[in-house]
C-alpha cells in the first residue's frame, strides 16, 4: 500500500475494506489519507459467512483512520445479502464517515446489475 497522502483514496469493497484498515493499522508515523471509501464494508463478524470470522477476530482501530483521513464514506445497500446494511453502517458510525444508501445494489455485483458507483467517482474527484 505504501505510505498514503492527502492525494491518496481509497476504495473498497467487501472484506477489502476491513483487509484495508488492518493493513493502515500496520503503518507507522504519522501519515494522512485524502479518502477511504467502504463499499458493503465491515468489521464485525457477518452471520451469513461465517468463514470470514478471522478477518474480524481483531477489530481494525477504525477511529485512528478516521482522525488521519480528510473525507470518508461508506456505500450500503438496502438488499445486500452478503454484507447486512446494518453492518456497514455500524462501520460508518466508527469512521464517522457519511453514509450512502444506494437502493436496490445488492452486494454491488456486476451481475447484480451494478457496474459504476458515480457515488465513488464524485468523492475521489473532489480530492
Amino acid at each position: 500500500m505504501g505510505i498514503p497522502d492527502e492525494s491518496t483514496g481509497i476504495v473498497t469493497h467487501s472484506l477489502g475494506g476491513v483487509t484495508a484498515l488492518h493493513a493502515l493499522d500496520r503503518l507507522p508515523g504519522q501519515w494522512r489519507l485524502g479518502a477511504f471509501i467502504a463499499v458493503a464494508g465491515f468489521v464485525s463478524p457477518l452471520p451469513t459467512l461465517p468463514e470470514l470470522d478471522s478477518f474480524t477476530a481483531v477489530r481494525p482501530d477504525v477511529e485512528r483512520t478516521a482522525a488521519r483521513t480528510a473525507h470518508r464514506s461508506v456505500l450500503l445497500s438496502d438488499n445486500d445479502t452478503y454484507v447486512p446494511a446494518a453492518h456497514t453502517a455500524t462501520l460508518g458510525r466508527a469512521l464517522r464517515a457519511e453514509a450512502i444508501t444506494v437502493p436496490g445494489a445488492g452486494h454491488f455485483l456486476t451481475e447484480e446489475g451494478v457496474t459504476t458507483l458515480p457515488q465513488v467517482a464524485e468523492r475521489l474527484l473532489a480530492l
